[in-house]
Order: C-alpha cells, then structure tokens, then sequence
C-alpha cells in the first residue's frame, strides 16, 4: 500500500494516491493473497518496487538509481521470470526519453542490465550452473511440470473449468469482476480507453499490456494472476475519477462515490469469510 501511495504521487498526485490506496485495499483478490501463502504477493510487491525504482531512475538519470532498479527487477525475476517485463518497461521509458535508438550505446541501460542479471543469477544459480532444470517435469514442483499444466498439456482437475475459456475475453467477463467487482471493472475499461486516447501512462500501460498477454494466454486462469495487475489500475481508475471531478464535479463525485461504495462493500463482504470458522 505504501508503494501504491508512492506511485499514485509521482505518476498522478495525492488525490488520485489516496483513493488507488482504497481501491486497491478493497478489491477481494488483494485481501485473498493477503491470507494465502502464495507467491502472488511478493512478486506483486517486487514489481511495484521496480516500477517505483524504474520511475525514480529516469526522473533522476544516475547510473546508481539504474543499478538499484536493476536490484529490484532482478529480485522481482527470481520470485517469476515475467518479472524481466519490467526491464523492457525501464527500457522503453529511456529510449522515449532519449528520443532515438543510439540511446542504446550509453551507460544506464547496460548497468540496469548487468545488475538485473547479476542479482537473477545470485537468486537462481540453477538458471546458469543446471539450465535442464527449468524443463524438468518429474514432479508437480518442477517448474517444468508447472508450464505444462499452465499450457493445457496437462490437464489436473482443477483445470478441467478452465477447458472452454475463452483467452483474455475470459479476464473480463468473469475474472476481474470476482477480484474486483462489476464497477471497478468497467473503470478499469474506462480508465484504460482514456488513457490510450489521451497517450498517457504509457509505461504503466506498456506493463500491464506485456503482462496480460502473457498471462491471458494461458489455459489456466487464476484470479491470483491478475494481482500484479491490480494496483497499477487502480491508480489509472483513481486517476480518471480525479480527472472527472475536475471537469465535471457532480458527475465525478457521483461515479467516484459509486465505485468507492461497491468496491468497499464487495471487500468488506468479502472479508467477513474470515470471521467464521469452516472446515
């Protein structure tokens, strides 16, 4: 949450940190992964950190601040590979802040680079020392074996729902609204088709761009996929809202208000689950 408030500063101001914080508090997924010990929630905080580390190296233009992104792109890689989404992101930000391709030859891509890698093989030796392991499928915890039931090729019972999905389409209608609500959704599509039209956020959208096509390609889907996701669009969502009420007050507040009661609800409904034991 406090990188949630960070990003929501730098990239759109206080207002729109303020309320992405309670959209993003208030979304079911979050509170899920909040109790379960899976790895979305350390990946999802991994690549905040990047991100944040990401836009303070190129508002600041210092190898140092590349170096530490690089350190947080490499931690968030070696928790989930698609963590290295993130360096095309700090990639990209350079080139469009340099203007052309020859940005290339100088020093902060390559820095961020060499740490990246640098920190990714400290975490995961295996990657250089015993490649053959990332193919290994003898067992459910071969990341190999993981792949295979992820593709389809292996089907286990509880992908058996995910046979007749549509890819990415199955996101939208069913998805996000179980991790976030209906209302929060259709702002997501909103803020989404705004900021495209109006050509901002480019980064923030070029992530959750990457990383959707990534994951929503997959035969299984799990809401848990869509963490990463989440408090990136709710800053976007917050933003547009921000963005409403200047230009149009009651009908901002009027939709702002809506979105933040039926998130809230849906969240605390949600959360009541964990007040009531069941075996």
């Amino acid at each position: 949450l406090l990188l949630v408030w960070y990003l929501g500063r730098q990239l759109y101001g206080d207002w729109a940190a303020a309320l992405g914080i309670v959209f993003f508090a208030a979304t079911p997924a979050t509170i899920q992964l909040a109790h379960f010990a899976t790895v979305d929630g350390l990946h999802t905080l991994l690549c905040l950190a990047a991100f944040a580390l990401c836009l303070r190296a190129l508002d600041r233009s210092r190898g140092f601040d590349y170096a530490l992104a690089g350190l947080a792109i490499g931690m968030a890689s070696a928790v989930r590979l698609n963590g290295l989404l993130m360096g095309l992101v700090l990639l990209v930000g350079y080139l469009l802040q340099r203007g052309n391709l020859r940005a290339l030859a100088t020093p902060p891509p390559w820095i961020a680079g060499g740490v990246t890698l640098l920190t990714l093989i400290a975490l995961q030796p295996y990657l250089v020392l015993d490649p053959e392991l990332l193919f290994r499928a003898e067992s459910t915890d071969d990341l190999g074996f993981s792949l295979q039931v992820a593709r389809g090729e292996i089907l286990r019972i509880w992908t058996l729902v995910d046979v007749h999905t549509v890819p990415y389409l199955y996101y939208w209608t069913d998805l996000f609204p179980l991790a976030c609500g209906w209302p929060l959704t259709l702002g997501i599509l909103a803020a989404i088709g705004y900021a495209i039209w109006q050509r901002q956020s480019v980064l923030l959208l070029l992530f959750c761009g990457l990383y959707f096509a990534q994951v929503g390609i997959l035969h299984t889907k799990h809401v848990r996929y869509l963490l990463p996701l989440l408090p990136l669009l709710c800053l976007l969502v917050a933003d547009g809202c921000v963005r409403l009420i200047a230009a149009r007050k009651p009908l901002g507040m009027a939709l702002s208000s809506i979105l933040v009661l039926c998130t809230g609800f849906y969240g605390l409904a949600f959360t009541s689950i964990y007040t009531t034991q069941d075996s």
